[in-house]
């Protein structure tokens, strides 16, 4: 399942990264302060982006490295190109961009690292851009472990 981080879902992670996202022993539900979520952090943890926290007491969300990929990456769109980025605001790093394809018009070119996808329209980009972008964050992380080790 693939997700797309909608303003309520990027809220919701915001939420778990801060740990207050629980179970509801008596209710059998997710709440974070007084609002259910329970549909939402199913589909969550259906997309990887989130997990049981086994090291806190209580059933408690945690966010998986998918997931802190997922908050991390901002995509700023200015309407002729697109940027994913991470980092930050006044220093970003760039991971992808989408621009305009100028053979195809109406379409769009995604770029991320060495991988790029071309001839797509714009909303199949803008997808394609934050989920490679997300994919090369995560890939960052892993190498970053990898190399401590």
């Amino acid at each position: 399942m693939s997700l797309f981080p909608t303003p309520a879902r990027r809220a919701l992670l915001d939420q778990v990264a801060a740990g207050r996202v629980f179970r509801d022993a008596i209710n059998d539900s997710y709440i974070r302060a007084d609002r259910k979520v329970t549909a939402t952090i199913a589909d969550l943890k259906q997309a990887g982006w989130v997990e049981l926290d086994r090291d806190r007491p209580g059933d408690y969300w945690r966010l998986t490295a998918l997931g802190r990929a997922v908050h991390a990456v901002r995509l700023m769109d200015y309407g002729t190109h697109a940027v994913a980025e991470t980092g930050p605001v006044d220093d970003p790093t760039v991971l992808g961009e989408l621009s305009r394809d100028l053979w195809h018009l109406g379409r769009w070119t995604v770029e991320v690292g060495p991988n790029a996808t071309s001839n797509l329209r714009r909303p199949a980009a803008v997808a394609a851009l934050h989920r490679l972008a997300v994919q090369a964050l995560v890939d960052l992380e892993h190498d970053a472990l990898d190399g401590a080790a």
